[in-house]
């Protein structure tokens, strides 16, 4: 390794500047963590940054399990309606009386949107509040619009 990219990447460290190339690796070691919860039948419901840790040595770990359950054959059946988090929620959630693992996969995609525009809120265009019907969150979520490409994101 070069050594004066190392003493650059230490500097850098020492100064808590976050490049392009950390928040990779963060988004990395968010879906690592994320492979190992679905490979135990857990399905995480609330995966966004605020519940994201990241320590001293830019060692990312996930946490807030309150709302993870555990999933038969893939998918968590719904008793009642939960309060989700409304912004980081798959859409299929709500149109369905189940959550599929898949749907963790949305709000990772969520998660990375807040995580290169370094600490955003997700859908800033849309007014949420949790008492709404479920039939306008139906609308909403069915008109599949789009959140603007984060200002930090890679191009590719």
């Amino acid at each position: 390794m070069d050594g004066n990219w190392t003493s650059l990447y230490e500097q850098r460290r020492a100064e808590n500047i976050v490049t392009t190339s950390d928040l990779l690796s963060f988004a990395y070691q968010i879906a690592s963590g994320m492979e190992f919860l679905h490979s135990k039948e857990v399905v995480h419901r609330d995966l966004a940054l605020r519940n994201i840790f990241l320590t001293s040595d830019y060692i990312v770990k996930i946490g807030d399990f309150g709302l993870s359950r555990l999933t038969i054959s893939g998918s968590y059946q719904k008793c009642q309606h939960p309060r989700l988090p409304l912004k980081w929620t798959a859409p299929e959630v709500f149109f369905d009386n189940s959550v599929p693992i898949e749907s963790d996969l949305y709000t990772f995609g969520i998660l990375l949107w807040e995580l290169f525009t370094l600490g955003g809120t997700p859908h800033e265009q849309f007014i949420f509040v949790q008492e709404v019907e479920e039939k306008e969150i139906n609308v909403v979520a069915k008109k599949g619009k789009r959140m603007d490409k984060p200002l930090f994101a890679p191009k590719e």
